[in-house]
Order: C-alpha cells, then sequence, then structure tokens
C-alpha cells in the first residue's frame, strides 16, 4: 500500500514540476547570435553592411476567412552601423540595423480578385554591448601587441 501512495506523490511531483517548467519557459527570452560579438576589435573602428533579402510563398491563414490563394512578394533591404568604443577601460560596440520592407500580396477577396503593395520601415534595432570577460579596450596602435 505504501509504494502506491508513494509512487502517486512521485507523478504528482512530476505533474507539478512540469507544469512548473512550462510556466516558466513563457518568461524565457530568446538570445540573438551575432558572428564575431565577442570578438574585440580596436576602439573608434566604424563598420557599414548591408543586406537584401527575397521572399515569397503562400501563406497560410484561417479557412474560415473569404480568402483564397493569398500570396506575398516581400523585397527587404537592411543598412546596419557598428561603432566600438571604450567603455569604462572595457571594449563595447554600439550597433544600428534598420530594414526597409516593400511587399505585394495577391489573393482572391470573397471571389474578387485583389492586390495590395505596401512599403516602410521594418523594426530598428539599436544595441549596445559590452564584452566584460576577455582583454581590455584598446586603441588601434596597440591591438595587435597584445591581447
Amino acid at each position: 500500500m505504501e509504494s502506491i501512495i508513494s509512487i502517486m506523490k512521485i507523478r504528482f511531483y512530476t505533474k507539478q514540476i512540469l507544469l512548473l517548467l512550462l510556466v516558466m519557459s513563457s518568461l524565457a527570452k530568446a538570445q540573438d547570435l551575432e558572428p564575431r560579438s565577442l570578438s574585440p576589435a580596436p576602439v573608434g573602428m566604424n563598420f557599414l553592411a548591408a543586406g537584401y533579402f527575397n521572399t515569397s510563398g503562400n501563406i497560410m491563414h484561417d479557412p474560415a476567412m473569404p480568402i483564397v490563394g493569398l500570396n506575398a512578394k516581400l523585397h527587404t533591404f537592411v543598412g546596419a552601423y557598428v561603432r566600438t568604443i571604450d567603455f569604462f577601460g572595457l571594449p563595447a560596440k554600439v550597433n544600428i540595423v534598420i530594414p526597409v520592407t516593400t511587399g505585394k500580396w495577391n489573393a482572391e477577396v470573397n471571389e474578387i480578385d485583389s492586390s495590395v503593395t505596401r512599403t516602410g520601415l521594418g523594426d530598428p534595432l539599436v544595441r549596445f554591448s559590452v564584452n566584460i570577460i576577455g582583454s581590455k579596450a584598446q586603441e588601434i596602435s596597440n591591438f595587435g601587441k597584445n591581447q
């Protein structure tokens, strides 16, 4: 009889732990991993980057909506600027990323062919990061000598 009660307690506590983990997982934040984000760079360096993304295809939607054959073609242009700085003796970076997207959506709505085109800014990103572990912030003249 005691073994049955202990098994029931184990099951109860297992369910409680799983429920707690499920609730806590909603509080978890995602991490954005960027290549070479932790690698040191000399203080005062400027980096410019540009990118282009092309996305097209069908879009899934609620079947109860009176839309048939919804598809999209999106073109996104991204510009980025990075500046390395000295933050109290530690290497730091300031990143600014600005995407601009233009897109065209086609579908049949209530048995009428429809299309719409939109252009605008995406979600801009401004990030300040500091490397607290590793080498100290260095000017370009001292950078290669002692890391």
